[in-house]
């Protein structure tokens, strides 16, 4: 029995040692940290986009309360996308390196997300003039077209 088996593994040497190769690749793949700092950074961003999003919201609700004839107002701001970075770097002719510090890269500016839509929903909305008077007011606080801002009761 031993001989048959030490026969076979000797004929199959590179065959078993390919598939035990593979095995182990698989194992390492799916057995990486969930925990990255990659992820990290992905919920750290889309708190602020959440945070930036809670402000306008509670800026434009005091806003929108001070029109007479409102008042309950619940103000919701959809995003487009989130805030967008730009970093400090030394271009070449070859390639484009990132400026690092000590504390890791230089973030010359950062672009805020832009606003898709409004909802506003208060007691008042549904007079057309009071309508009217929300809708510009929140189109020239954030610079949207009225397409994206929906006044209801």
């Amino acid at each position: 029995m031993n001989d048959i088996l030490t026969s076979f593994i000797k004929k199959r040497k590179t065959t078993i040692i390919i598939i035990f190769m593979a095995f182990l690749g698989i194992i390492l793949v799916f057995s990486g940290s969930k925990d990255s700092p990659q992820k990290e950074n992905e919920t750290s961003n889309s708190n602020n986009d959440s945070s930036y999003a809670y402000e306008l919201e509670n800026k434009l609700e005091e806003l929108i309360n001070n029109i007479s004839g409102v008042s309950g107002v619940n103000v919701m701001i959809t995003l487009e996308s989130g805030n967008e970075y730009v970093y400090a770097s030394d271009d070449t002719e070859l390639a484009q390196k990132h400026v690092i510090v000590d504390d890791g890269l230089v973030c010359v500016t950062e672009k805020y997300p832009k606003i898709k839509g409004v909802a506003v929903v208060c007691k008042g909305g549904e007079n057309s003039v009071i309508k009217t008077r929300i809708t510009e007011l929140v189109c020239s606080v954030l610079g949207i077209y009225s397409t994206s801002v929906y006044v209801t009761e």
